[in-house]
């Protein structure tokens, strides 16, 4: 017997002219009107939930955080990924930012003329090379990760502690999902 779960309502976002709560209550009610399945309401919702909260997270750490260090999403990328694991050859960046091995090359031209990144010549691979912060690249993504974390603490504000214990286990099991498994570690998408 499968137990039916009161959705969120977001009738009062909607009160206060919130456009979007009123779009997530029509699209369910779409759903819900084309198709027999009740699980494509609640994906419906779901997913237009996490594209537009991604969405804006995603504008508010540009205008907060990458804007004023000068840096792009997939420069900022790239710094991150050599910041948290140290010098790698370009196809190990690419595998830790889910990025094309083109678009870690483009992105790596700017970041040495921008002084923040070093390449030499891998000594494992002929063929490759070995990007490393420098200094300044290295201080730059230390502070833009520090506003970074906390301007997603801000959003996460109306969780509590295991609420957002839950929310990560929940994304976890997504990212381990049989739709996940293709872009899993080592697949690299370009973005």
């Amino acid at each position: 017997m499968s137990e039916t779960v009161e959705s969120p309502d977001f009738a009062t976002a909607n009160q206060a002219g919130d456009r979007f709560g009123t779009f997530l209550d029509r699209a369910r009610s779409r759903a819900r009107d084309e198709f027999a399945d009740a699980r494509l309401e609640d994906a419906a919702a779901i997913g237009l939930l996490l594209r537009r909260v991604n969405r804006l997270m995603l504008n508010d750490a540009e205008d907060e955080v990458l804007r004023p260090a000068a840096l792009s999403w997939t420069e900022f990328r790239v710094c991150f990924s050599l910041w948290i694991a140290g010098p790698q050859q370009p196809h190990e960046v690419a595998t830790s930012t889910a990025m094309s091995r083109a678009s870690v090359s483009s992105t790596m031209k700017t970041l040495k003329k921008k002084e923040l990144v070093t390449t030499r010549d891998s000594t494992t691979d002929l063929r490759s090379i070995v990007m490393t912060l420098t200094p300044t690249g290295s201080e730059l993504v230390s502070h833009a990760h520090a506003r970074h974390l906390a301007l997603i603490d801000e959003w996460l504000k109306p969780l509590s502690a295991p609420e957002r214990m839950v929310l990560q286990g929940l994304l976890g099991q997504i990212m381990l999902g049989p739709r996940a498994r293709p872009y899993a570690d080592g697949h690299a998408v370009n973005s």
